[in-house]
């Protein structure tokens, strides 16, 4: 009754497990045998060639298990827990018992083996259908891991993150545990690059944030071409790598057989050779201008977010400019407004992962990659530049596989690239990604061929593209003119607003300070200043104006979030400080607001005139 109990859950909340239980997914990783503990538990005995491990105590499991996850309880909301090993389960189990908070736990199995004597013997149920815990199994679904990590790691939570590996599994499986070891230190790598970005860029994230809130007016939705293509219609994402050099003129071929999207930086190369893209796409926040002094582009599709460098698509003037991505709440209730809606897009961290995502949410099923390299192909980063020189490159260095299986350097971004590029082709199997870039680096779960065999295989039909690209409506026109203007103007009282609230909470922050400082224990108005202090967080939190306040104070904010995890052993010193950090933050942020507002009248003032 065990297993069929757990083959049920598991058919109801991971079929990709379920599958490889039923068909008894072949493994030699050792022999596994479950055995009895002193106590009646089963335990998960463990044999390779001369090695026999007990994964549990052999003597009270569950004791042991409490024991070991004693140190997780107080892990702070929104944190992470990573253990290698599932061994019987009991170490788990005392995760989903305890219900420690909005704790993520991602459990990661070695051995198959394992897995299966486990499904087998022991009631799993619980486990598997507690929402919190996600568990990879290698063989089977080893390749989600990254992905899972890449959306649980943030720099929200990047200190108060546990990693632990069970007794005895660094022992019997070294190279496993290494490999997890190295995915973590990529993605903590990719945290860290994150935060030197958000703490640099974050003023000019807010500002392309508002500056491209009034160039809504004419744009098209992105959301409105979901459907549109036909099934069969393959896209080609044209990136700068230097392979590009390689087979940039066959592009001429697949004009009108395929939608091809050039990404920024490939912008110059391509034009150079006499190929207009059927769109482009940009989506960072400070890329240069140089890469669009190519002469007019107006006329081209330009694919955005919300983000998207505002001096760029000021300089372009884009007459189709679409917006596919935001982060904005205000943004979202716009566009339902206007009669559509927007999201957030997963965009992998650089603008031709950001093509994948984006090309992946409009329904395309065939996404052929060209000049993806994400390596230093000939020692260059990109097409027709100079070499590399190593020490100029400042993102750092690491060694993936090329497509020959050779070792190639790669710089450690591009390798979160090519990762999340391989998490997307093993989660989107009915999608087929071609990696036709013909150089650079290997990128597991896609179909390698070079571009002549992409064209020939999949680029026969004939599209009116430019028809279909100019399907959808235009929005924030006409009789929805006002909608963006009557935003600007709601988004400007309502930042007023919150700027008395967060006045006020910081005099309150100073005020709890100074009465535990003096030893003044009232009670009830701590309580209060407590009270205040939550609620204007909670507003903050909820409010449409929290994306751009965020964005400007993006120091401060994540400063704030380091030290709410840091903690004093004297509570009365501990809350001293976090009242003083309080108020500090809540300072900034009343003294940002203003700064901000003056963008939004800016933004008002030269809003362009109604063209219906």
């Amino acid at each position: 009754m065990i297993y069929e109990n757990n083959l049920k859950a598991l058919c109801d909340v991971r079929p990709d497990l379920y599958e490889a239980v039923i068909k008894e997914k072949e493994y030699d990783d050792g022999l596994v045998v479950m055995e009895e503990a002193k106590n009646g538990e089963k335990i998960v005995k463990y044999c390779k060639g001369d090695t026999v491990v007990y994964l549990n105590s052999t003597y009270n499991p569950a004791r042991e298990a409490e024991k070991y996850m004693s140190d997780v309880v107080g892990m702070p909301d929104e944190s992470v827990l990573t253990i290698i090993g599932l061994a019987n389960g009991a170490f788990l189990k005392e995760f989903v018992k305890k219900r420690i908070k909005n704790v993520h736990c991602v459990v990661y199995e070695p051995s198959i083996a394992v897995f299966m004597e486990v499904v087998k013997s022991v009631d799993i149920t619980d486990i598997l259908a507690d929402k919190n815990v996600f568990l990879v199994v290698e063989g089977i679904d080893d390749s989600h891991f990254g992905l899972i990590m890449s959306d649980y790691i943030q720099i929200y939570n990047r200190n108060t993150n546990v990693h632990m590996i069970l007794p005895k599994y660094k022992e019997l499986f070294p190279e496993s545990c290494r490999k997890i070891e190295h995915i973590l230190n990529e993605q903590y790598d990719r945290v860290r690059a994150e935060e030197v970005t958000v703490t640099e860029y974050g003023v000019r994230c807010c500002k392309n944030g508002l500056y491209n809130t009034k160039r809504l007016v004419g744009c098209r939705s992105g959301r409105d071409y979901v459907g549109i293509f036909p099934e069969n219609m393959p896209v080609i994402i044209v990136s700068a790598g230097p392979s590009l050099t390689k087979n940039v003129e066959l592009l001429k071929e697949a004009k009108g057989k395929a939608l091809i999207l050039v990404v920024d930086t490939a912008i110059p190369k391509v034009i150079s050779r006499d190929i207009i893209p059927d769109m482009i796409i940009s989506v960072d926040y400070h890329k240069s201008k140089k890469h669009f002094n190519v002469g007019d582009l107006s006329d081209i599709p330009f694919l955005a977010d919300m983000d998207t460098n505002a001096k760029v698509l000021a300089h372009v003037k884009p007459k189709n400019l679409i917006f596919n991505s935001s982060d904005s709440l205000l943004w979202a209730r716009l566009f339902e407004e206007a009669g559509s809606e927007i999201c957030t897009i997963e965009s992998g961290g650089s603008v031709s992962t950001a093509a994948i995502g984006h090309m992946i949410s409009w329904g395309f099923r065939k996404i052929i990659l060209v000049g993806q390299d994400l390596a230093l192909t000939g020692n260059m980063v990109h097409a027709d530049e100079e070499e590399a020189k190593v020490e100029d490159l400042d993102m750092g260095l690491a060694y993936v596989k090329d497509l020959e299986g050779n070792d190639i350097l790669t710089r450690k971004d591009y390798r979160n690239y090519i990762r999340w590029i391989e998490e997307i082709g093993y989660q989107f199997r009915d999608i087929e990604i071609i990696d036709a870039t013909e150089g650079g680096a290997y990128k597991e779960h896609t179909t390698i061929m070079t571009l002549r065999q992409a064209i020939d295989t999949y680029c026969q039909e004939i599209y009116d593209i430019n028809t279909l690209l100019n399907k959808p409506p235009v929005r924030f026109v006409g009789e929805n003119y006002h909608i963006v203007t009557e935003g600007f103007n709601q988004l400007k009282n309502n930042m007023r607003n919150l700027r008395k609230l967060f006045l006020n909470a910081a005099a309150d922050a100073r005020m709890g300070a100074l009465m535990l400082e003096r030893g003044d224990f009232n009670v009830k108005e701590l309580k209060r200043i407590n009270a205040n202090m939550a609620n204007v967080e909670s507003k903050l939190l909820a409010s449409e104006e929290r994306i751009y306040i965020t964005k400007y104070v993006a120091d401060a904010d994540i400063e704030m979030a380091d030290d709410m995890y840091m903690e004093d052993e004297d509570d009365i010193k501990e809350s001293i400080r976090l009242y003083k950090k309080s108020e500090k933050y809540y300072q900034r942020i009343s003294d940002a607001i203003p700064e901000i507002i003056k963008e939004i009248d800016y933004c008002i003032e030269t809003m362009p005139d109604n063209p219906l």
